[in-house]
């Protein structure tokens, strides 16, 4: 227990002495924190300009039109023809182009179908989802309003008898862990995550290279295992603070949804954390200069955020990829921790997800053990 203790002081000390492991361990969490949800910050974009192309310009085109422009989606741009549109469309002037046909009310009052298009820009895909929830629900005001009148005329129905005739059947919407739909709260909360094992496995990789220039040796005199446990105490102690301010403290600041149960968060962050140290201390012992090991930690992290099923269901993944997954410590982590702080979840529901990374700690420190005694064999000591 002393030499742990001498180890975990060592190490420690040793953060706080390097400027750049202290701007790692330290600063950048809190940058990360600060700057990177800024862009989202807004959460879903709104009043996005689109041109209206109306070339029916009849009374129910221009009805159109007004139910669009009330829309909280969408800020219409008139414009006189689409060839115009279109050319606001390549200077990104709009995102979207609305057209109304000719005979638009023509074919209304006729009974017979017609079509709205909308030509919206599919490389922001955010920006088209609100383009056609916003033209779909101006449309579905529109339709609704004239088959209530005409169940009005034809029949002799009051507005509210003839509303319930149209629609009997009403869908009342309650999404769950991310009620605004945001692009941030999908996003922001996933990578606080990922930030977690990047910076611990950036900060064991900058340590090594530091002892390996220097050459020292005090950590060579204590054992293997109080070697492995002190310099885990060290990491896991700075480490436990960054999970209570990014599972914590960010989600409440930023208004993400941060619902889980305190325990229950301690309780299955604390196999993750291990797992990453572990894992960060096998892998630093492979780095011949820190430079190489941040360069290849962070190329590799959107690799790491992919493989948790951040962008794709993991159950589509084929079951060779599916395994190796989950021997990434954020695959388990996000999906298991995302749970807990957005929906609720209690131990038993993320059971699968924590005995994973109960299984990936002692595989870690196993490999971590044997790849620093293999070291000290090799050195000599």
């Amino acid at each position: 227990m002393k030499k742990i203790l001498q180890v975990w002081r060592y190490e420690f000390c040793g953060i706080f002495s390097d400027a750049g492991t202290l701007l790692i361990m330290v600063v950048t969490p809190l940058i990360y924190s600060l700057f990177y949800p800024l862009p989202y910050a807004n959460m879903l974009p709104r009043k996005i300009p689109a041109a209206v192309v109306d070339m029916d310009k009849s009374p129910l085109s221009r009805l159109l039109i007004r139910y669009i422009s009330a829309t909280e989606e969408i800020a219409v741009v008139p414009t006189e023809s689409f060839s115009e549109a279109q050319t606001k469309f390549t200077d990104r002037e709009i995102y979207g182009i609305i057209e109304v046909p000719i005979d638009f009310e023509r074919n209304i009052l006729r009974q017979r179908p017609t079509v709205v298009s909308l030509y919206s820009d599919g490389g922001y895909f955010m920006i088209n989802r609100q383009l056609r929830g916003g033209v779909s629900r101006a449309t579905g005001f529109l339709g609704a309003a004239i088959e209530t009148k005409n169940l009005m005329m034809s029949y002799g129905f009051n507005a509210g008898a003839a509303s319930r005739i149209r629609q009997p059947v009403q869908i009342i919407q309650i999404p769950q862990g991310n009620p605004a739909g945001s692009y941030a709260a999908y996003l922001v909360p996933s990578v606080f995550i990922l930030i977690l094992q990047q910076v611990t496995l950036i900060a064991t990789s900058m340590m090594a290279g530091i002892r390996s220039r220097e050459h020292t040796v005090r950590l060579k005199q204590a054992g293997v295992l109080a070697s492995i446990l002190g310099r885990t105490a060290a990491y896991l102690t700075i480490a436990m603070s960054h999970a209570a301010y990014y599972l914590i403290i960010c989600p409440r600041f930023y208004g993400f949804r941060a619902a889980g149960d305190v325990f229950t968060l301690v309780v299955f962050v604390a196999p993750y954390l291990l797992s990453v140290i572990f894992l960060g201390l096998f892998l630093s012992t492979f780095w011949k200069d820190r430079e190489s090991a941040m360069i290849i930690i962070v190329f590799s992290s959107l690799i790491f955020l992919f493989l948790s099923g951040f962008s794709w269901p993991r159950d589509t993944f084929p079951p060779a990829l599916n395994f190796i997954s989950l021997l990434v410590p954020t695959t388990a982590g996000i999906n298991g921790l995302l749970l807990i702080n957005q929906l609720s979840a209690k131990l038993n529901d993320v059971m699968g997800y924590w005995l994973v990374l109960c299984a990936l700690c002692p595989f870690y420190f196993a490999l971590a053990c044997w790849r620093e005694r293999y070291c000290r064999q090799c050195s000599g000591h």
